[in-house]
C-alpha cells in the first residue's frame, strides 16, 4: 500500500487524548510540554466527544481576565483554569475514519476549513489526528514547484504590538482576532524585532501555576520585549508556496513574514492549505501533497 493511502506514518506521532473532566490547566501543561495545539477529548470509554485547541485556552484566559480586577486576576484566572475542559472544548468535532486515505483527509479538511482532523475507529475511539502542520510538512517534501506564489495566498494584515506592550495586550489581540501570533514592532513601527505566540502565553501560565516561578498577576505585566522570540522566519513574496512549506517545516515556524521591499504580509499554515485550496480547488492540494521516497535534507525543487 502506498504512503498516500496508508495514514499510520503520518498521524501515529500524536495519539494523546484528554478526558473531558480534566482541568483546563492540565491542557496548558500538556500543550506546553508536548508541543500540541489540538488535543482530542474523550469520555471514559475513550470515545471522541470533542476537541480543545490553543485558541480555546487563549479565549478562556482573555475572558477570565476581562471579568476580573487586575489586582485579583491571578485568583480569578486560576479558578477559570481549574474548570473541566468540557466547558471550553468544541463538542461538534468533525472526525475521519482511521482507515481513510490521506487524499480523503485533505478533502475533508479543505471542505470544512479544519485545522485538525481526529481519526477514529468504528467505535469512535481516537486512533490519531491529522493537522495543518502535518499537511504542510508533507507538502514541503513533494517534488516540483506548485505554480502558486506566496503573495497569492498570504494574509496581508499583520497584527502587531510595540515592545512596551504587555503579554496581557497580546492575549487580548489574539482572542479578538483569533490569531496565534503577534509581531513586535521596533523603530516606531517601521520594522519587526520579534514575535510572540500563544505558546509563549501558555508557557507563562505553566510557569506561574505549575512551577510558581512568579505570581500570575506579575506574569501578565511582563513587557513583550522580555518574552518575544527575536527569531522569526521570512519569505519572499514571489517565492513558490512549496518554498514556504519547506521553510516552515525545517525552521519549525507556523508562520512567515512575507517580504517585498519590506514586510507586506504573513503566510501561515492555514494560508498554505486553505487559501491554496480556495484559489486552485481541492484537486490542487491532492496533487501538491505527496510524500517523496527521497528523504534527503535538500528540497528537490
Amino acid at each position: 500500500m502506498s504512503k498516500t493511502a496508508d495514514m499510520w506514518w503520518l498521524f501515529t506521532r500524536q495519539t494523546v487524548t484528554i478526558g473531558k473532566d480534566q482541568q483546563i490547566l492540565y491542557v496548558v501543561r500538556l500543550m506546553v510540554r508536548r508541543g500540541f495545539r489540538h488535543i482530542p477529548v474523550t469520555d471514559a470509554e475513550f470515545r471522541l466527544v470533542g476537541i480543545v485547541t490553543a485558541q480555546d485556552v487563549i479565549d478562556a484566559v482573555d475572558s477570565a481576565i476581562r471579568s476580573s480586577k487586575r489586582t485579583s486576576a491571578g485568583t480569578i484566572l486560576l479558578k477559570a483554569l481549574s474548570k473541566p475542559v468540557s466547558q471550553i472544548m468544541d463538542k461538534y468535532v468533525i472526525a475521519g475514519e482511521a482507515s481513510q486515505s490521506l487524499v480523503d483527509s485533505i478533502t475533508m479538511m479543505a471542505d470544512k476549513g479544519l485545522s485538525a482532523l481526529p481519526l477514529v475507529d468504528k467505535s469512535k475511539r481516537v486512533q490519531g489526528i491529522v493537522t495543518l502542520r502535518d499537511l504542510v510538512s508533507v507538502m514541503a517534501q513533494g517534488a516540483g514547484r506548485l505554480g502558486l506564489k506566496v503573495q497569492e495566498v498570504m494574509t496581508e494584515k499583520i497584527h502587531s504590538l510595540a515592545i512596551s506592550n504587555t503579554i496581557l495586550d497580546a492575549v487580548a489581540l489574539m482572542a479578538v482576532n483569533r490569531i496565534r501570533r503577534v509581531m513586535i514592532t521596533a523603530d516606531n513601527g517601521k520594522s519587526y524585532s520579534g514575535i510572540v505566540t500563544n505558546k509563549d502565553v501558555m508557557r507563562l501560565l505553566d510557569g506561574a501555576y505549575s512551577y510558581r516561578v512568579m505570581r500570575p498577576e506579575d506574569a501578565f505585566k511582563i513587557k513583550l520585549a522580555q518574552v518575544m522570540d527575536m527569531g522569526f522566519g521570512t519569505i519572499g513574496a514571489e517565492e513558490d508556496v512549496r518554498a514556504a512549506a519547506w521553510q516552515m517545516m525545517t525552521l519549525g515556524f507556523g508562520g512567515l513574514v512575507v517580504m517585498l521591499d519590506g514586510p507586506v504580509g504573513i503566510i501561515t499554515e492555514r494560508d498554505l492549505i486553505h487559501r491554496s485550496c480556495k484559489i486552485k480547488g481541492p484537486d490542487f492540494l491532492k496533487d501538491a501533497i505527496h510524500p517523496q521516497d527521497d528523504t534527503s535534507d535538500e528540497p528537490s525543487w
